[in-house]
């Protein structure tokens, strides 16, 4: 069987800039203290009066092949529950809330099904995260129900001067990815896109031992995803942005009985 995942959104907002004056003898490059925004909404300087933990590109690149759910329980701390191999659902858990008490936004928009509650985890790649901030503990009084056990933000690949970057790697089970993106910068308008693609032949997501289900064919795994940023800066010093993510993931499962001739598949199912 097939199962089919998609994630999108896109966003509009405005935000104030003001700029900022050296005082004299100091160096050009200041170094500047981690600052995080989810705690509160606004600018805050890290640690905060709440348990916040900031993982890093620099981080998500040490992590290599390690999913974005996997990455969060390593570096955060948070509990994670997974059914199987690449593509499979995960879930999250923050300090015993259930998994859909745990807000997901991506770029200060809030990412979820309509249906199930939750976020396809599993579905975020991140090879488009620049940073997460991830907060633990009740935040509902600024987020809603949703955040009763924390609040996990991710920010997309964006960069206030001219970059490129691009990404490929090959490794066990066929496993296949690349993405590229890039970022410009022209007067006061600033834009950037990245996309990429995996795909996995990933080995069977359940147990021989189940031998109602289990099927030894391949669950192979395939996720487009691509990101959008444009913003520009008006001559009053406010900013008008555009943002948008895209994530489509489409995977194989077992389910029912195997087809004769397999493991489990010489079975029959007798009335009672």
């Amino acid at each position: 069987m097939k199962a089919l995942r998609c994630a999108g959104l896109a966003g509009l907002a405005a935000l104030g800039a003001e700029a900022q004056v050296i005082p004299y003898g100091m160096p050009a490059t200041p170094t500047l203290e981690s600052m995080v925004i989810t705690a509160t909404r606004g600018l805050q300087p890290l640690p905060t009066l709440r348990d916040t933990v900031v993982i890093t590109r620099a981080e998500l690149e040490d992590a290599g092949t390690l999913s974005l759910g996997e990455v969060l329980e390593r570096r955060a701390g948070v509990e994670l529950r997974a059914t199987g191999g690449a593509g499979q659902p995960e879930s999250i858990f923050i300090r015993g809330a259930g998994s859909a008490a745990t807000l997901v936004l991506i770029d200060g928009l809030r990412a979820g099904s309509s249906t199930a509650g939750t976020t396809a985890i599993e579905a975020l790649p991140i090879d488009l995260i620049e940073r997460i901030e991830v907060v633990k503990g009740p935040m509902s009084s600024l987020y809603g129900s949703e955040a009763v056990g924390g609040v996990i933000q991710i920010f997309t690949r964006n960069k206030k001067v001219p970059n490129f970057f691009a990404n490929a790697g090959y490794g066990t089970d066929r496993d296949r990815v690349g993405s590229a993106g890039i970022s410009t910068t022209d007067g006061n308008t600033s834009f950037s896109i990245a996309a990429g693609a995996r795909k996995v032949d990933a080995p069977s997501a359940t147990n021989e031992r189940n031998t109602f289900s289990f099927d030894p064919d391949r669950d192979p795994h395939e996720n487009a995803f691509g990101t959008l940023h444009v913003s520009h800066t008006a001559w009053t010093g406010e900013t008008l942005a555009l943002d948008a993510f895209v994530s489509r993931s489409r995977t194989d499962f077992d389910a029912g009985i195997p087809p004769p001739g397999t493991p489990g598949g010489d079975q029959s199912i007798k009335p009672k």
